[in-house]
């Protein structure tokens, strides 16, 4: 039986980058007449859907371009400070070792990922892609799949987001999420993804029970 290849995201299910996005947030906010977030809202934010956040935010659909432009902008000038998520290391060393090839499509920018991956000592990727849209994921997973002659079932999506689990499974992925990332258990369990994992340590024997069904 082939053995699953698994597609990570990054914010959030490798990298613990929401508190750092949370201020990033609130330096950027101002300039664009947008509301600010504490730590409460921010726990808040993590049960509601995509649409629901933005609305909250004040932040509109053809705004949202410039906006994560300047985030990720301000994200770069500290992510070599930032670190995974404990046992995310280990997960990642556990799939290698049962001779996983893994890759990363993330709406973050290349240069983020990068110095992150390389001040981490996690440049284990076989493969990097980056969306250059946030809702614009699912085209992206489609053109990895063809790229590396993989099949939608010959892959499947490591995330932590409900519009990954949706871009995913648009792609036509199965999808293992993650309950560390922005958003909660509950809100993803709502997106129907095919298995979710607790901790880091899930993700290698969850990823082989999926490699068999």
């Amino acid at each position: 039986m082939p053995l699953l290849t698994p597609i990570f995201d990054f914010d959030g299910t490798v990298a613990d980058t929401m508190s750092a996005y949370a201020r990033a947030w609130n330096q950027v906010a101002p300039s664009y007449g947008l509301r600010s977030i504490t730590t409460g809202e921010v726990n808040r934010l993590r049960h509601e859907n995509p649409g629901r956040v933005m609305k909250y935010l004040g932040l509109s659909r053809w705004r949202l371009p410039s906006v994560v432009r300047r985030l990720h902008r301000e994200l770069h000038e500290h992510i070599d400070r930032l670190d995974c998520f404990p046992g995310i290391r280990e997960a990642l060393a556990e799939l290698k070792s049962r001779g996983h090839i893994l890759g990363i499509v993330s709406s973050n920018d290349r240069a983020n990922l990068d110095k992150f991956l390389r001040a981490r000592d996690l440049e284990r990727f076989d493969f990097i892609y980056t969306a250059g849209r946030v809702f614009g994921k699912h085209s992206v997973l489609k053109s990895v799949l063809k790229k590396h002659g993989l099949g939608p079932d010959r892959a499947i999506y490591v995330c932590d987001e409900v519009r990954d689990v949706q871009a995913a499974h648009r792609a036509g992925l199965r999808v293992l999420a993650v309950s560390w990332g922005f958003n909660s258990r509950q809100a993803l369990e709502k997106e129907n993804p095919e298995a979710l994992a607790e901790s880091p340590g899930d993700l290698a024997p969850l990823i082989e029970q999926l490699s068999k069904a």
